[in-house]
């Protein structure tokens, strides 16, 4: 014990560590968190309201919309087709030059607000008019490719399903020969909403 006393650079490294370790468990204290989560669910919140009233102002009847919130839109319309990933979509918008500071905000937290509610990548059934199935069937199609992604643990495990399902229909010609690759783009638009 008398040499370990003695070493003046072990005790300032034995001080050091209990030192970081206390600092480390106050660093743990939850108290600011509900704060951090009050302020993120605030600024999505007002996000999601800033963008709604936008949607409506194009309608017809409706004075024209400035080109900045045109560009806005233009975002949150290709989150909503599915043209992009959302983070990256996120990055541009809070990059985009022709954006003000407060608009490159107001639509990065309105497009990470539609994604986390899975309003994004929303499928028009029309685009499965490939399917050669004969007509008024794409919703059908749809919506048996969205339950087999839905119904699994992993959505990833369902769109193979999909696609080798698919893949198989169309070789005995129950589908069209396009139908493979539409249902599936279908199913990886899916499972990039469900993940």
């Amino acid at each position: 014990m008398k040499g370990l006393a003695a070493s003046p650079t072990l005790h300032a490294l034995l001080k050091m560590a209990c030192l970081a370790v206390t600092f480390a468990f106050a660093g743990c204290d939850s108290s600011g968190r509900g704060k951090f989560a009050r302020d993120i669910q605030r600024e999505l919140k007002t996000a999601r309201e800033e963008v709604a009233i936008l949607i409506q102002a194009q309608e017809p009847g409706n004075p024209a919309l400035a080109d900045e919130q045109v560009i806005m839109l233009g975002y949150f319309e290709r989150l909503r087709l599915g043209l992009g990933s959302p983070f990256r979509l996120i990055e541009y918008a809070y990059m985009d030059p022709r954006l003000s500071g407060t608009a490159r905000s107001t639509i990065a937290w309105a497009l990470l607000d539609a994604t986390l509610d899975r309003r994004a990548y929303r499928i028009q059934p029309q685009g499965l008019g490939g399917m050669e199935t004969g007509a008024g069937t794409e919703p059908l199609h749809l919506e048996l490719i969205e339950q087999a992604l839905r119904s699994t643990r992993d959505p990833r495990t369902g769109e193979i399903a999909v696609r080798t399902a698919y893949m198989l229909a169309a070789a005995e010609g129950s589908v069209g020969a396009g139908a493979p690759l539409l249902a599936a783009k279908v199913a990886a638009l899916v499972r990039d909403r469900e993940i």
